[in-house]
């Protein structure tokens, strides 16, 4: 797993306890091989999906492809939260990343407006995207990125349970002493089924995954 965070006892208005299949995607990880390295077999996902309900994504960390299985928990205005069994969350918008807990050096918001119409809209652009960061000593750090948006190739895209069209779109952000590209596969309605974006200098990228 990204972590060793385990699930805590139940609470009544948390929302990462509310949901039993959180427990099944959990048991469902602690029966893959030894190999932590490596993805998760498509035998597991085809098991992570029959014995779940609802949106499920795979989130991967790049760096040592440590994995996780993560159900929609709820939404708030169009952001869309994950969680894993292990406490970890991450929050979309259309398939973006826009914040995320329980990993280390956590992406603690984003502000996207900037960004997001190009990128769901899969057109060229440049846009400016806030985001604020968990770095030394667990201050916030605010990183102010200068984005270059570039449509790509139109692709097929089978994942668990979805089987599409989608287009490539690049997005190249500058600044604060940094230099990221995030990579995005982005279907006729807007959104991201499967993208590589950058986190934090702690975390590196997340490689998401929408499998329903």
């Amino acid at each position: 797993m990204l972590t060793s965070i385990t699930l805590a006892a139940a609470c009544g208005n948390d929302p990462l306890t509310r949901n039993p299949g959180l427990e099944l995607v959990r048991e469902i990880a602690n029966n893959r091989s030894n190999e932590t390295q490596a993805p998760p077999s498509e035998e597991l996902i085809a098991q992570a999906l029959s014995e779940t309900e609802g949106p499920l994504e795979l989130v991967m960390r790049e760096q040592n492809k440590a994995w996780v299985f993560m159900l929609k928990l709820e939404e708030n205005r169009g952001h869309e939260t994950f969680g894993s069994a292990f406490r970890q969350t991450a929050t979309m918008r259309n398939g973006i990343l826009t914040a995320t807990r329980g990993f280390g050096g956590d992406l603690m918001s984003s502000d996207i407006s900037g960004v997001m119409p190009f990128i769901s809209g899969r057109k060229a652009g440049e846009g400016i995207r806030i985001m604020r960061i968990i770095g030394d000593e667990d201050k916030t750090r605010e990183l102010r990125l200068s984005c270059k948006i570039t449509p790509g190739k139109t692709m097929p895209v089978k994942s668990g349970a979805v089987n599409t069209t989608a287009q490539t779109v690049t997005e190249n952000c500058q600044g604060e002493g940094y230099d990221i590209t995030n990579t995005y596969v982005v279907d006729g309605n807007g959104r991201s089924l499967g993208a590589k974006q950058w986190v934090s200098p702690l975390n590196g990228y997340f490689l998401t995954q929408t499998l329903r």
